[in-house]
């Protein structure tokens, strides 16, 4: 009888207890946020669906092309039904959205319409850094990139076992003869049949020196390098030079011989100048004379040089390269050379490869031998389980009809 009472008192009296102050007919209910706007350029969300209850989170997302303005990206509802910021909108981007990037000597940005800008080294110059940054909220995702001089570096190797150097093995109809007029004009202008990538720079065209180099500035006049002189030289009237036994020669004298050849398939091509029996002007009947081979490859711009023999005369030779811009070159020898210093020896200058590459490398490299060791182990977990799974072998009678009997 009592607990009955008690529930009457309760229902009737309930409408007219007070919560924190407040009669509970008059509690206000909790109201969702206001509406979003949408955008042709930016949706909320990874589902595309703003969220307006309290305490609901939203991330805005522009469109490749435009930038959040405001820079922030999330809107949370609080309990007062408020956004806690300024709904953002999406503007284009332009070279001016985020600061202003610094001007990166030797090198120029472009940039494109998805919030990007892109380094452009200059010709002779490689990338040291990321070639893309991209403006995220206001700031560059990554730091400057910088445009160091491409460099080559030269290694001498000597030929094994004392054997002679190394000789490109090119059928003899393959060869074109260089034709030389006087030790005092350069050869008559030679098509590389690539184009071939010297210091960053693309040739297609060079020049050969009875005296003994190569030149990419087919405009020279002047066939001879000052005796003994060592590179690189800013003083040079041409700046692109292979030397490959640099002094005065007799390329006319009898049995001298200079031809070239390109060889290989696209992408893997190799250029090659070779010449045979070429004495010192000095001694032009002389047989103790200088044999080369030179090779320019296509696919990594390696210059090679194959010495089968170099005269035993002392003379000022300058054997090096050397770039456009007349500062980048690693001289083999220079000046007055024992005669015997390069014989049954090859020497490459190598292009140096930019920071970026081989970090690119050695994370390709780290992602691919991951890929195999989860790959290995995701085949022997499935096989140990497959394993374990498969039923034990059931007997079967041989007649299923003889239990009928």
């Amino acid at each position: 009888m009592y607990r009955l009472s008690f529930f009457l008192v309760i229902f009737v009296f309930a409408p007219f207890v007070v919560v924190r102050g407040v009669p509970a007919h008059s509690v206000p209910s909790i109201q969702p946020c206001a509406s979003l706007p949408t955008s042709p350029n930016g949706h909320w969300n990874d589902d595309g669906v703003a969220r307006l209850n309290v305490g609901a989170h939203n991330e805005w997302h522009c469109e490749p092309g435009f930038i959040s303005v405001p820079s922030h990206s999330v809107l949370t509802c609080q309990t007062d039904s408020q956004w806690d910021e300024v709904v953002p909108r999406c503007d284009p981007c332009g070279p001016l959205t985020c600061a202003g990037l610094a001007i990166i000597p030797n090198g120029h940005w472009e940039f494109s319409t998805n919030c990007r800008a892109k380094m452009r080294c200059d010709d002779g110059y490689s990338l040291v850094g990321d070639e893309v940054l991209t403006c995220i909220n206001a700031q560059w995702d990554n730091p400057l990139p910088r445009c160091d001089p491409l460099r080559y570096t030269s290694k001498e190797s000597p030929s094994p076992c004392g054997c002679p150097a190394p000789s490109h093995d090119i059928p003899k109809k393959e060869w074109k003869l260089v034709n030389f007029t006087c030790n005092k004009q350069f050869s008559p202008i030679i098509h590389i049949g690539f184009d071939y990538k010297f210091f960053g720079r693309s040739y297609s065209r060079l020049l050969v020196s009875p005296n003994g180099f190569i030149t990419f500035d087919t405009s020279s006049t002047n066939p001879l390098l000052p005796l003994g002189i060592t590179l690189p030289n800013d003083d040079l009237s041409y700046k692109t030079i292979i030397a490959y036994w640099a002094t005065e020669l007799e390329s006319l004298a009898d049995g001298a011989l200079t031809t070239y050849a390109t060889v290989g398939d696209d992408g893997s091509r190799k250029f090659v100048l070779k010449v045979s029996n070429v004495p010192y002007l000095s001694h032009p009947d002389s047989t103790d004379r200088l044999s080369v081979e030179v090779a320019l490859h296509e696919n990594d711009g390696e210059v090679e040089h194959y010495y089968h023999h170099t005269p035993n005369e002392k003379q000022k030779v300058t054997v090096g390269i050397q770039d456009t811009h007349g500062g980048s070159a690693q001289a083999a020898l220079g000046g007055e050379q024992s005669v015997v210093a390069l014989e049954d020896k090859s020497v490459s200058w190598q292009q140096e490869h930019s920071e970026k590459s081989s970090k690119s490398v050695i994370i390709a490299v780290s992602v691919i031998c991951s890929v195999v060791v989860v790959g290995v182990i995701a085949i022997l977990i499935w096989r140990r389980l497959a394993k374990k799974r498969s039923p034990s072998p059931v007997m079967t009678p041989s007649n299923p009809t003889a239990n009928l009997v």
